[in-house]
């Protein structure tokens, strides 16, 4: 499968964890079969954003885990494209990034300032991929995830919606535009799409 998807340059892909990377079976069954990797949870903003670094920085810092490492490592000498997921989200995304001092115990920043902090977050992930010699392999990123629920109305938990206002996504796709390179696709993710009020508010958010 894998062989015939690669001679027509097509993508034939699969969710993959750290555990799954390092159980035998499962990792000779992924190099088999498929040819594009996405992270389960390693490239989320949980899994790369550093409290302890920002609090010290001032500004939100980006650091890549061990796991992400490792992952990031294992797709480079398997020569497996990437899909990075994902970037803004209400979901795995650490409350203290919306706070002063990046500490929960104080108030929100506002919305100026959070606008800055993603801004940095999507600057920094992309540069430290390529730092580290990474870039190259990925070929797609989910810049924003499930912004919407069924009915067609934006995400009301989302805190990134109430810190900086509906036309986050345009920011951040904007952001993610002036920083990823031109070979990264950008991409707007979510679930359920044709259910409710779904449809139309996605066809309106791309038109």
């Amino acid at each position: 499968i894998k062989v015939v998807f690669a001679e027509h340059n097509m993508k034939v892909g699969t969710c993959m964890s750290h555990h799954m990377m390092t159980t035998k079976k499962t990792e000779q069954m992924m190099l088999q079969h498929f040819n594009s990797i996405t992270f389960e949870n390693e490239l989320k903003p949980d899994a790369i954003l550093n409290q302890q670094e920002s609090r010290a920085a001032g500004d939100i810092v980006v650091k890549f885990n061990t796991n992400t490492l490792e992952m990031l490592e294992w797709c480079k000498t398997n020569g497996m494209a990437v899909r990075g997921h994902t970037l803004i989200w209400h979901g795995q995304t650490p409350n203290w990034i919306f706070h002063e001092d990046f500490d929960t115990a104080k108030p929100r920043v506002s919305r100026e300032v959070m606008l800055a902090r993603m801004e940095s977050y999507i600057k920094q992930t992309f540069e430290l991929l390529d730092s580290l010699g990474y870039l190259e392999m990925f070929y797609a990123y989910d810049i924003v995830n499930e912004a919407w629920i069924d009915n067609g109305t934006m995400r009301p938990e989302s805190l990134w919606l109430q810190t900086i206002g509906d036309d986050y996504l345009w920011h951040a796709f904007y952001f993610a535009d002036k920083y990823a390179p031109e070979h990264v696709d950008l991409y707007y993710n979510d679930f359920n799409e044709q259910i409710g009020g779904k449809p139309e508010a996605l066809y309106n958010f791309v038109q």
